[in-house]
């Protein structure tokens, strides 16, 4: 028997150009959300503005896992709706002479902040049948390991891996302490997950398997 996906959880938001999810950021205090194409498919989409939609009525939607970047993902979860704030960086200061022997990756002397964005995460997560693993066995180092390993450089670099690292493992916690039981199979037809409840055994109680 197939079930949908829980009512609670709120469709993604993707954009109608080129098919790639978004993420909603929203001043502290204000109403309008302004979304923007992920950090992990940026450098494909920097042609166009986005365009929001929800998922359902984005043709064929260029869906990746949430965890790790991997292409087609074939899970949905479901979990609270994680929130996070950010700060909008302005302006990065770099010493002229780093930046002409590094060949324009010197490193950062200085940082200008504008407005502080709050970010929402939603209730629905693609992943991939790998971090789906990991998910089923709580293991929330691999999961963080996984994360991490999809994310571009400046996040990972030496200086920037333990502040990374420490981030992802709050968002996980939280994901994996509010899980919906169950997860969805994700199909052409349902790109937002045909609901797979979880197992119980004959007393109705949720089991491990």
């Amino acid at each position: 028997m197939d079930f949908p996906l829980p009512q609670a959880v709120d469709e993604p938001i993707y954009c109608a150009t080129c098919r790639f999810a978004l993420d909603g950021h929203r001043p502290p205090g204000g109403m309008a959300v302004r979304y923007e194409h992920t950090e992990a498919t940026r450098r494909l989409t920097r042609d166009h503005a986005p365009v929001p939609l929800p998922i359902s009525q984005v043709p064929n939607p260029r869906q990746i896992c949430d965890c790790c970047s991997t292409p087609d993902p074939i899970w949905v979860y479901a979990s609270a709706d994680i929130q996070t704030s950010q700060r909008e960086v302005v302006a990065r200061k770099v010493a002229t002479g780093d930046y002409q022997r590094r060949n324009r990756a010197a490193r950062t002397r200085g940082v200008e902040y504008g407005r502080t964005y709050d970010s929402s995460w939603g209730e629905r997560w693609a992943i991939c049948d790998g971090c789906a693993a990991l998910i089923e066995a709580g293991d929330l180092l691999g999961l963080v390991g996984q994360a991490t390993s999809g994310l571009p450089g400046k996040y990972t670099r030496s200086n920037k891996i333990a502040e990374t690292r420490a981030l992802m493992m709050d968002r996980y916690t939280e994901f994996l302490a509010t899980l919906t039981p169950g997860r969805g199979r994700i199909t052409a037809d349902s790109p937002t997950g045909v609901w797979e409840p979880a197992p119980r055994d004959e007393k109705g109680a949720l089991t491990d398997q």
